[in-house]
C-alpha cells in the first residue's frame, strides 16, 4: 500500500536509503520541525534525480515549494507571537501602536519586514512551476499559495503592515474553524485568557536556515510504518507517530 501510488512509493524508497535515516535519527532532539525540515531537505532532496526521472522531478517541486511556504509560516507565526509576548506584558490590554511601539519588539517585526520580501520572491517563483507539474497543480491549486504571497509582500512593507496582515490572517483562519480569534481587536486589543506569552524576553527573527516547520510533514509517521514492516534503526517513541 505504501509503494502502490509512485510519488510515495519513491518517497519511501528515499526514507529507507541509510543517510536519511542518518539525518532522521541526527535531527530528533530538535523536535519534529526540525525533524522534517532536516529529512526533506538535506537526506530527500540531495537524493532526487530530477533531471533523469518525472516522480524525482515533482517530489523535487513539492519539497521546494513546502520549504518555501514554511519560510513565509515561520515567520508570520513569529510576528504573531510578537503580538502576544506583547499583549502579556502590559495585562493583555493595549492598543495596536504600543505593540507597534515596544522597544524589544520592534527591532524583531522591522527583522521580519526584511526577510519576507525575500521568502515572497521565492515562493512566487516556485508557484509559476507549478502549471508543469499536474500533480501538484490537481492537489495544490496557485491561488492559496498566491494569497500568502501577496500576504508576505505587504507585510513587508512596515511593521505596522506586518500587524495588519497578521491580524487578517489570524481572524480568516479562526473563522474557517469556527473559532473565536485569540486576539479581540478593537481601539484597544484584549488577549483572549490562555493565549498570553510569557517568556522573558520576545520572540526572535530566525533565518532561513534556523526555521523549523510549523506544520507537521510526519516524518515520524513515516519511519512509525517502516519500523513495523521490519526497517531497522528507525524506532519511533510511543506518542510521537
Amino acid at each position: 500500500l505504501l509503494g502502490d501510488d509512485p510519488i510515495r512509493g519513491r518517497c519511501i524508497e528515499l526514507l529507507c536509503e541509510p543517510n536519511a535515516i542518518a539525518v532522521y535519527r541526527g535531527a530528533s532532539d530538535g523536535g519534529r520541525g526540525e525533524q522534517d525540515r532536516k529529512v526533506l531537505l538535506e537526506a530527500l532532496l540531495p537524493a532526487l534525480l530530477a533531471n533523469e526521472r518525472e516522480t524525482d522531478r515533482v517530489i523535487d517541486l513539492t519539497i521546494r515549494l513546502a520549504d518555501a511556504y514554511e519560510e513565509v509560516a515561520g515567520h508570520f507565526e513569529t510576528a504573531f507571537n510578537c503580538l502576544l509576548w506583547g499583549l502579556t506584558r502590559r495585562g493583555g490590554l493595549a492598543k495596536p501602536l504600543e505593540i507597534e511601539a515596544d522597544k524589544q519588539l520592534l527591532p524583531v517585526l522591522r527583522a521580519l519586514c526584511r526577510q519576507l520580501p525575500g521568502a515572497a520572491r521565492r515562493l512566487r517563483d516556485l508557484i509559476e512551476k507549478i502549471p508543469a507539474a499536474p500533480q501538484i497543480a490537481d492537489r495544490n491549486p496557485p491561488e492559496p499559495l498566491d494569497v500568502i504571497v501577496a500576504q508576505a509582500t505587504t507585510g513587508g512593507e512596515s511593521p505596522a503592515r506586518l500587524i495588519e496582515v497578521i491580524m487578517a490572517r489570524h481572524r480568516d483562519v479562526q473563522t474557517s474553524k469556527g473559532k473565536g480569534m485569540w486576539i479581540e481587536p478593537g481601539e484597544r486589543w484584549t488577549l483572549m485568557p490562555g493565549f498570553g506569552l510569557a517568556s522573558e524576553v520576545p520572540p526572535r527573527s530566525q533565518s532561513r536556515s534556523q526555521l523549523n516547520y510549523p506544520h507537521a510533514f510526519r516524518m515520524p509517521n513515516a519511519y512509525s510504518f517502516l519500523a513495523d514492516l521490519g526497517l531497522s534503526g528507525v524506532e519511533v517513541p510511543d506518542g510521537e507517530a
